[in-house]
């Protein structure tokens, strides 16, 4: 039975991915939670904790800042694409 140090294990992502493993899953809840938005109708809130998020405040600021626009103006300028495209 191996057994890997939760600080081994983090060095070792980081050196393989260039991120570090809390960067990598944000990158991938925030990305899972866009297709929702752009997908669903369900509310913000509720996408946010589909994607393991509880604390709005929070999940405002990590969305904002890996995406540059907030939850709402980016579902707003997802859905005017989609009649643009229709």
């Amino acid at each position: 039975r191996s057994f890997m140090s939760p600080s081994h294990f983090q060095r070792l992502f980081k050196k393989t991915t260039g991120v570090t493993f809390m960067q990598y899953l944000q990158n991938i809840r925030i990305q899972r939670c866009c297709e929702l938005l752009k997908s669903t109708q369900i509310p913000i809130q509720e996408a946010a904790n589909q994607v393991g998020y509880q604390d709005m405040k929070f999940f405002h600021y990590l969305f904002r800042k890996k995406t540059g626009v907030t939850p709402q103006q980016y579902r707003h300028s997802k859905q005017e694409n989609k009649a643009v495209n229709v």
